[in-house]
């Protein structure tokens, strides 16, 4: 009986043990794993806030490089640059090809079917800056009158006829042009009769004047060619003396006819 007892109480002795050890051990655990959780919110918490304080001055920089509102601005201006010359271009092609439309006839000239014929005529045609507002005037006309157009406000406007009024017989046989001034002529056995066209201080000036020149008293390189006009099948087309043709169509390029 005293074996049995004492094998119990060791027993006893051994379980408790066991159980305290077991409770000590987790709380050390819990303990240490707390600590571990601190320690690595407490770390990573700080570098967040350096890491945070490194990049502003980097952030900063970067948004001061991009120039978002400088570069849009620019994107825009550009786009309404080209949406401007595309705007002028489809006008002036459309003043051109209806060119009758547009230019005077005081004499009535072009009903004589002798001697105008409008789906194969002789014309001229520039476009030059006068103004130096970025969109350049259009001067067309044929072998009766002339005239010269701007583009303002989106719409065409015309700025002069260039023909000698109140005469007995009025036709082109030259055009001119130099030093940012045309001259529209009409020769005769006595001389020649002209009208010029210019700007001063941003406003078109128009002059008349009588006048005889001998062959060799007018610059060769002032004169202006004329181009043929000829309506074909595929639409309006541009003869060249040179024997370039040009399709008067939306890649029409008025480099051809820049003066």
């Amino acid at each position: 009986m005293r074996i049995l007892s004492a094998c119990r109480s060791i027993f006893l002795s051994a379980s408790v043990f066991l159980i305290v050890c077991t409770f000590l051990f987790v709380c050390v655990f819990l303990t240490a794993c707390a600590n571990s959780y601190l320690y690595a919110h407490s770390y990573l918490s700080a570098n967040f806030y350096l890491h945070g304080q490194e990049n502003t001055p980097v952030r900063q920089a970067a948004a001061g490089m991009a120039l978002p509102v400088s570069l849009t601005q620019a994107w825009e201006e550009r786009l309404s640059e080209r949406e401007e010359e595309a705007a002028w271009q489809r006008a002036y092609l459309y003043i051109i090809c209806n060119m009758q439309e547009y230019l005077d006839d005081p004499y009535h000239s072009r009903m004589n079917s002798e001697k105008y014929h409008p789906m194969d005529q002789l014309v001229y045609l520039g476009i030059h800056d006068f103004d130096g507002d970025g969109i350049p005037e259009l001067l067309a006309g044929d072998t009766i009158t002339m005239a010269v157009f701007t583009f303002v406000g989106g719409r065409v406007e015309k700025l002069a006829d260039l023909y000698y009024p109140n005469t007995a017989c009025w036709c082109i046989n030259g055009v001119y042009f130099k030093d940012n001034s045309v001259s529209v002529s009409c020769d005769g056995q006595d001389g020649s009769d002209f009208v010029d066209f210019g700007f001063l201080d941003n406003n078109g000036m128009k002059g008349f004047a009588t006048r005889y020149y001998s062959a060799s008293g007018r610059v060769s390189e002032e004169a202006r060619e004329g181009i043929r006009l000829v309506r074909e099948e595929s639409g309006w087309v541009l003869k060249f003396r040179s024997g370039e043709e040009a399709a008067l169509d939306s890649g029409f390029d008025y480099d051809l006819i820049r003066w």
